[in-house]
């Protein structure tokens, strides 16, 4: 299922999840406005609730409530901007390879996962 955010869906759990990464890489530059923190607890809450990722989330995330309480952790990782983006992204990888792996980022949201395609396309594979 399509994760949701108010009133945006994203299209697969890739999206949401490059979303939040995109969020705290504004993050780590100082962008901390109420627009971003809100849309950072909500994008929090919904991969604290999803079991699948339970331990790919990353610990700043998991113990971090809001944008202003994780500032001094960002800025712990590095004095510049840049090794700080890195390493969220580090930190992102194991999240963003089980979505990929999972298949959810091109499984339709009513697609079963562990389903053969053709079971919910119809489509079969051509062999030549």
């Amino acid at each position: 299922m399509p994760l949701a955010l108010d009133d945006t869906i994203f299209d697969n759990d890739l999206d949401a999840w490059l979303r939040l990464q995109d969020i705290l890489l504004s993050a780590v530059e100082g962008a901390r406005d109420a627009e971003l923190d809100h849309e950072y607890k909500e994008l929090r809450r919904i991969v604290l609730d999803d079991d699948i990722y339970s331990e790919a989330i990353p610990g700043f995330v998991r113990r971090h409530r809001d944008l202003g309480s994780l500032w001094p952790t960002l800025k712990s990782f590095a004095p510049q901007w840049e090794p700080r983006r890195v390493e969220v992204r580090r930190q992102f990888e194991n999240a963003l390879d089980i979505a990929e792996r999972l298949g959810i980022s091109s499984r339709p949201s009513n697609a079963p996962s562990g389903y053969d395609s053709s079971a919910w396309t119809g489509a079969t594979k051509s062999l030549s």
